[in-house]
């Protein structure tokens, strides 16, 4: 072994402790550490959902507008109306 190699397993051992970690502590630690993750995902999926709705808007609002007055679905139903009042008297 190498003089690298000896003080990087020197400096690894630097962290451990002979002390030991509550059970109970550990799980509650798990619980919160997924607890946060799970949280993190659940934003992530609702602002991916936000930002494809505004896209489908602003796709839908392009093409509203881009639609002539005469195609329009209120212009056929105010013709259809117009048309049966007039057939009334």
């Amino acid at each position: 072994m190498s003089i690298f190699g000896r003080a990087l397993r020197g400096f690894g051992m630097l962290g451990k402790s002979k002390k030991s970690i509550n059970p109970k502590e550990r799980l509650k630690t798990f619980k919160q550490a997924s607890d946060k993750i799970k949280m993190d995902q659940d934003t992530k999926k609702i602002l991916k959902d936000v930002r494809s709705a505004s896209e489908r808007a602003k796709k839908f609002s392009k093409n509203f507008m881009k639609q002539s007055y005469s195609k329009s679905k209120v212009n056929k139903y105010l013709t259809k109306e117009y048309k049966k009042q007039q057939r009334k008297p």
